[in-house]
């Protein structure tokens, strides 16, 4: 009589990273600068860059926001600011 044959135990899935809290400041182009800050209570997300200082207004969140998201508003507001006023060329005959 023989013994049984003992079972493997499965190996281990790796963790996954998941979502970055940190980013590059488009201001100080340091990367890993800036860092959000999530309060849930109040609904609001802030950005502020640990370099050059620059701080985000509040930006409202729900229950699904993440850093991520926080972060793109962030810079498509700096853009919006950024970006020159549309002027429409009116023709004059």
């Amino acid at each position: 009589m023989g013994k049984r044959k003992s079972r493997k135990k499965p190996k281990p899935k790796p963790k996954d990273p998941g979502m970055p809290t940190t980013f590059d400041c488009p201001y100080c182009v340091h990367p890993g600068a800036v860092e959000c800050t999530i309060r849930k209570k109040e609904g609001r997300g802030f950005v502020s860059c640990r370099v050059c200082g620059v701080r985000s207004s509040p930006i409202e969140i729900t229950r699904l926001t993440s850093a991520v998201d926080i972060y793109n508003d962030w810079i498509d507001k700096c853009e919006d600011i950024n970006r020159p006023p549309f002027e429409e060329h009116s023709e004059e005959n």
